[in-house]
């Protein structure tokens, strides 16, 4: 994994702000786009958890379906194709 897609997959709400602008990122591999997407899925979890426990936090611009749909889109891609593009 590049340190481009590293830092990204750290801490994706600093460099993201919808799922597809992490599909449309030319930078990064079709695995890499997986690893940021469950990222943001990890994330978005624990700020919707931190809310429900009443603790203030700031609402992530991604929901799960948005999350849902970018990895279910990825997923056909790769089936296309036949192989995981680079």
């Amino acid at each position: 994994m590049t340190n481009y897609a590293q830092a990204r997959v750290s801490n994706p709400s600093r460099y993201f702000e919808t799922p597809d602008h992490v599909l449309s990122d030319v930078k990064l591999g079709h695995a890499d786009k997986v690893k940021i997407l469950k990222s943001m899925a990890v994330d978005a979890g624990q700020k919707l958890e931190a809310t429900s426990e009443g603790m203030a936090g700031s609402t992530p611009s991604y929901n799960a379906e948005d999350l849902q749909s970018a990895l279910v889109h990825l997923e056909n891609v790769k089936d296309v194709e036949g192989v995981e593009p680079t």
